[in-house]
């Protein structure tokens, strides 16, 4: 992060991942509400073979399983990560905000 970037430059980049951060918030919504239907699918497949219980704990040790539930957690960092982000930026825009308004002559 740039400390010393113009008002414009900070201004863009605040809106710029105010964006991403919702974006990426509803791409992890969309695989949180798809990961339980997966699960099911993955799980129906073991159905075939296994009692309900073990193919309820194969299920949860699936590769595929596995691979969509880092995927969730990925994409779910990500958001949070530029929520954060977008949120230090703001931060950094109303302080210098406050310093302008303090050092102003009145």
């Amino acid at each position: 992060m740039n400390l010393y970037m113009s008002k414009s430059q900070l201004i863009h980049r605040i809106k710029v991942l105010g964006q991403e951060h919702v974006q990426a918030k509803q791409v992890a919504k969309r695989l949180d509400t798809l990961l339980p239907v997966r699960f099911e699918k993955i799980k129906d497949t073991y159905r075939e073979n296994y009692r309900p219980g073990k193919s309820h704990r194969l299920s949860l040790v699936d590769k595929n399983y596995i691979f969509h539930v880092k995927e969730y957690c990925q994409l779910s960092s990500q958001a949070f990560e530029k929520k954060i982000l977008c949120e230090i930026h703001m931060s950094l825009f109303l302080m210098r905000q406050s310093i302008n308004k303090y050092n102003r002559p009145f």
